[in-house]
């Protein structure tokens, strides 16, 4: 595979109403600010069910630089980007620029001069803001500063796939083989040498979104169980002070009773009721945090059939 500067992933599904101008956009930019630098733009049709795959062929026949890859079925947004940086050829890569255009192309050539200027490995785009619903731009923000402040290694507030990062780190990514991806998250793993940009996030260029409530609790428990560890000690801590206090007020109703000091005894029914719903509460949140565990353990080990590319157009 021919070698060039810059791989840019663009992951789809179902944006039919969109890629032509995605593709159309990069273009422009690319010739306008960075006329000089060899790239490709790989479009990684998620086994769309409308006509995204035809008109990403037309787009392809016009231009080499625009390469796609149609999955053999559909393995979700994050997923789809991982596959993508497979197929790169870069000696950098852009892991993903929406098909919608809510991550401007405008940045890229200000990104990739800014790895460069800097020796980094990494320059990771910085949502300063987001033209979205109110509720769910706070959700989002207070969910990243949560994850944050879980996470092992330092994630960057509101921080995306869309950064530019060194080749060497993306195969040190894909050498971990994971089978579901917190992209974002694996990035900051890696610990690398980066520095960020700000830059804010626009509203969806046409069309309606294939993401929907499922998939974004799916991404956010995803990040929880990939990024940290915490959440298992936490509840063998919470464990310990129940088991600890439940010691405590059984020897101060012991003490009570053998001094005949009835007073302190609590033998109301209501109080006991309330306890057991509480503590059976407590144990259903614990069973259900360790499951996602051992879940996703589960599904690291017994692996679903691999998805593979049933169409390539214009890699050599």
């Amino acid at each position: 595979m021919k070698k060039v500067e810059i791989s840019i992933i663009t992951p789809c599904f179902n944006e039919e109403l969109n890629v032509e101008k995605c593709a159309f956009e990069l273009k422009r930019i690319m010739q306008k600010y960075l006329p000089k630098t060899s790239y490709e733009h790989i479009f990684l049709d998620n086994c769309s069910t409308d006509l995204t795959f035809m008109k990403l062929c037309l787009i392809a026949r016009k231009d080499k630089r625009v390469k796609i890859i149609r999955n053999s079925r559909n393995v979700g947004s994050m997923r789809n980007v991982w596959e993508g940086m497979k197929y790169c050829s870069g000696n950098y890569v852009v892991p993903s620029l929406a098909a919608d255009l809510q991550d401007p192309p405008k940045h890229i050539p200000e990104m990739y001069k800014s790895l460069k200027a800097s020796s980094v490995l990494m320059v990771y785009g910085v949502m300063v803001d987001r033209e979205e619903k109110f509720f769910l731009k706070k959700l989002r923000k207070y969910y990243y500063i949560f994850i944050a402040k879980l996470s092992e290694t330092p994630i960057p507030l509101n921080h995306g796939e869309f950064l530019i990062a060194d080749s060497k780190v993306v195969k040190s990514l894909l050498a971990s083989d994971d089978q579901f991806p917190y992209v974002r998250g694996l990035f900051s793993q890696t610990q690398v040498k980066s520095v960020a940009y700000p830059y804010k996030r626009v509203k969806r260029l046409r069309g309606k979104s294939g993401e929907n409530l499922v998939t974004l609790v799916n991404h956010a428990i995803n990040g929880f169980i990939s990024t940290s560890t915490l959440l298992p000690r936490l509840i063998t801590v919470t464990g310990m002070v129940i088991a600890t206090g439940s010691v405590l007020m059984g020897t101060f109703n012991l003490v009570g009773f053998l001094t005949n000091n009835h007073q302190f005894i609590s033998n109301g029914i209501p109080t006991i009721l309330i306890s057991v719903f509480f503590l059976s509460g407590i144990q259903l949140l614990f069973l259900g945090i360790l499951s996602e565990y051992v879940q996703a353990i589960y599904r690291q080990v017994r692996r679903s059939p691999a998805v593979f590319p049933i169409d390539m157009i214009n890699f050599n």
